[in-house]
């Protein structure tokens, strides 16, 4: 017996657009840019740690002597102290990194602002291969985050500490290739390409960010070994998240301006 073919219509409701999709995408990327500058340059400022006695004070008296179970070891403010070469080179280069964030993500700032963007480029990726480099100081001199809880937990197998190691060098490589990258596909004119390279690139540095967002909202956390586990577990939940991001802003702008199915 013949069966009538229904034909569902699609509603306003069951799709959305290329562009709403990647605005969304933009407004949480930079609400992550504004939190890391603000986390970077207000509070807590580890770069500034052993320069200012005022700052130095506010740090000890609200993060550190009060210190009463959090998922963020106090030392991870103030290890830095006495490490010019790491605030210099990866702190402080990681303020500008983001504050760059949203206007090189901003189409609108990209075409009326060409000059300006260009050279907040160079700033951009100039301070990721800064970054870059102090990652590796982070590296060689052992202020990687399990050295925090030395004599609080446990110390890592032999096993552990190269996993960790040979990750956050695999996850820097990254950061620096796609920075690279980026500008190589500029100068030769690939524009999208160059473009896709740096949506990669902000993934795989903005994950810091997420970071810290689920240890704020994650709660206190008593067990120093529980908090170093969670801690890494944080970064991995955190490079989910932001590579995920990237590669579905990378696939939205490939498809035609037309308006794409929501599932």
């Amino acid at each position: 017996m013949f069966k009538p073919t229904i034909v569902k219509r699609t509603t306003k409701n069951d799709v959305i657009s290329k562009e709403s999709a990647l605005k969304w995408i933009y407004v949480f990327t930079t609400f992550l840019s504004i939190f890391m500058v603000a986390w970077i340059l207000i509070f807590p400022s580890s770069w500034l740690m052993g320069y200012s006695k005022t700052h130095d004070e506010i740090i000890n008296k609200t993060m550190v002597e009060p210190y009463d179970g959090t998922q963020i070891h106090p030392k991870i403010f103030t290890k830095y102290a006495g490490h010019p070469e790491v605030q210099f080179t990866h702190t402080l280069p990681a303020a500008v990194w983001s504050t760059a964030i949203p206007f090189q993500l901003h189409q609108g700032f990209r075409k009326t602002h060409k000059v300006a963007h260009r050279r907040a480029g160079y700033a951009f990726l100039g301070s990721s291969l800064l970054m870059t480099a102090g990652m590796l100081i982070i590296l060689i001199k052992k202020l990687t985050f399990d050295y925090d809880y030395e004599g609080l937990a446990p110390p890592l197998s032999k096993f552990e500490e190269f996993q960790t190691k040979a990750t956050l060098l695999v996850m820097g490589l990254w950061f620096a290739y796609t920075s690279i990258r980026a500008v190589v596909e500029a100068r030769n004119k690939r524009f999208q390409s160059h473009k896709h390279f740096i949506y990669r690139h902000i993934g795989s540095g903005l994950w810091v960010a997420v970071q810290r967002v689920i240890l704020i909202l994650s709660g206190p956390q008593k067990n120093p070994e529980a908090m170093r586990e969670f801690f890494g577990l944080a970064a991995l939940m955190g490079s989910v998240v932001s590579y995920s991001l990237c590669e579905l802003a990378i696939y939205l702008d490939r498809q035609p301006a037309k308006q794409i199915k929501a599932n």
